[in-house]
């Protein structure tokens, strides 16, 4: 395939596109030039790849290998539905698919008790912030004052 006209046409105007590409980046090239070019150099390379698929698929020798690869794709899947099915007549397996689908429930379990415990403390945060806030506010608006005697309490704890 790689032999033909069509082919080597299509990979020498590739290989030129691509060499021009880049001169023409190296060279600050117009957008408009580089866009035409990659373009240009896309379209040969997809007439490569369906040369060479055309190619693969007439060989013989491919056919007989996806043949064989088909075949030994099927027999894989007739052995992994049979080892499937073998595993629910195994004990053991069973007993620890089990274990493994509890577990997997109290994680869930868990995790939403978590979630919902998260979600309290982050409530019971915020009333708390807002009570402080409040708190703070109204310390504000309305400062604290010693009772007289309470002064008179200090100033005689002070001598």
């Amino acid at each position: 395939m790689h032999d033909g006209d069509e082919y080597k046409a299509a990979s020498a105007a590739h290989e030129q596109d691509e060499t021009k590409l880049t001169d023409l980046r190296a060279n600050s090239g117009s957008a408009d030039a580089i866009s035409e070019l990659a373009m240009d150099a896309m379209t040969q390379a997809s007439t490569m790849t369906k040369l060479e698929s055309y190619g693969l698929e007439a060989d013989p020798e491919v056919a007989a290998a996806k043949g064989k690869m088909l075949q030994a794709g099927a027999k894989i899947a007739k052995l992994q539905a049979a080892f499937n099915a073998s595993l629910t007549q195994n004990a053991e397996w069973a007993s620890a698919k089990k274990a493994l689908d509890d577990a997997r429930q109290n994680l869930e379990t868990a995790s939403a008790a978590l979630r919902d415990a998260n979600n309290k403390q982050a409530a019971a945060q915020a009333a708390h912030n807002a009570a402080l806030a409040q708190q703070q506010k109204l310390n504000q608006e309305h400062p604290a004052t010693p009772p007289a005697n309470q002064n008179n309490q200090n100033a005689a704890n002070n001598n």
